[in-house]
């Protein structure tokens, strides 16, 4: 993926019928634990990859002694994991279960500095694998002039740049859950998308979702550039 590109589609097969499943049960049974609180309402994760199941934030990426197939994740996702470990990468950092509950919102942030070339950090751009996406719930990229929503179908798969600017909102009835792949892979299949850029001001999004409006004031224009050849 390209350092400029706000995200592109992968073409991956998946059984997605069985990870839904999963993913649901995983929901309604409990296993999951809340993710970046202070920064987010009714978001919450379950590690399938990574330190441990309730560990859903980086670390010591790459170290083995560490990072492992959770326990939680082999018993109760056994479809998912076995379909993540045959998936082509490199190596695997972090693979997790993301659920955000009608009526949540992960506020707006952004993970990387925008001059971070791709590569330059040890866990590349999210691989972001929509496991179901009901109507009325987007994530969202937020530059000046404007806003542009990642087109997630269920079953559908995004590398996704975190360096701009994003938050997501789930305006539905129904849980929205979400793969979230962290790794860096050998050949994928992938299609650069055409962005639908709606214009709006970056301060008219719902007030719940601001941290910092003066911080974002003095930023926003490093983290909005030129993507008129994206349209």
């Amino acid at each position: 993926m390209d350092k400029k590109s706000p995200f592109q589609q992968v073409f991956i097969s998946m059984p997605i019928n069985l990870i839904k499943e999963e993913g649901l049960n995983l929901w309604q049974t409990g296993y999951h634990t809340q993710h970046r609180s202070r920064n987010a309402q009714g978001w919450h994760s379950l590690t399938l990859y990574g330190e441990g199941p309730y560990i859903t934030l980086g670390g010591d990426y790459g170290d083995s002694s560490k990072y492992h197939w959770t326990d939680i994740g082999k018993r109760m996702c056994p479809a998912t994991v076995e379909w993540l470990q045959s998936l082509p990468y490199k190596e695997l950092y972090r693979a997790r279960f993301m659920f955000l509950e009608p009526g949540g919102y992960i506020k707006i942030h952004h993970d990387k500095e925008p001059e971070e070339a791709i590569g330059e950090v040890v866990v590349d751009d999210a691989m972001n694998i929509s496991v179901t996406q009901p109507n009325n719930c987007y994530l969202r990229q937020v530059f000046k002039d404007g806003y542009s929503d990642v087109p997630f179908k269920e079953g559908s798969a995004f590398f996704f740049n975190n360096r701009y600017f994003h938050y997501a909102e789930n305006r539905s009835s129904e849980i929205r859950i979400h793969l979230i792949l962290h790794a860096k892979w050998h050949f994928l299949s992938l299609r650069k998308c055409k962005l639908k850029f709606i214009k709006q001001n970056y301060l008219n999004h719902g007030n719940e979702l601001y941290e910092n409006k003066e911080r974002l004031n003095d930023v926003i224009e490093n983290y909005s550039p030129d993507l008129s050849s994206y349209y």
